[in-house]
């Protein structure tokens, strides 16, 4: 017997609660873009993933200047 996976879509407002919850934790916006890159990658969405990276470098570099 196979388990069907349940895939939890929280709402917008959920996500972007947590983001703000994350930035006040001190969690720089990079971070946040680096890991749902990840979540994108393991899901299977290596275009979405890469965008989400490349984004957050660029955020990296800016911060740098």
């Amino acid at each position: 017997m196979t388990e069907s996976k349940k895939t939890i879509k929280p709402s917008a407002q959920d996500v972007e609660n947590e983001v703000k919850g994350m930035q006040e934790r001190g969690v720089t916006n990079a971070e946040v873009l680096q890991a749902m890159a990840v979540i994108a990658d393991k899901q299977g969405d290596s275009t979405l993933a890469r965008k989400l990276a490349n984004t957050a470098e660029e955020l990296v570099k800016e911060s740098q200047v």
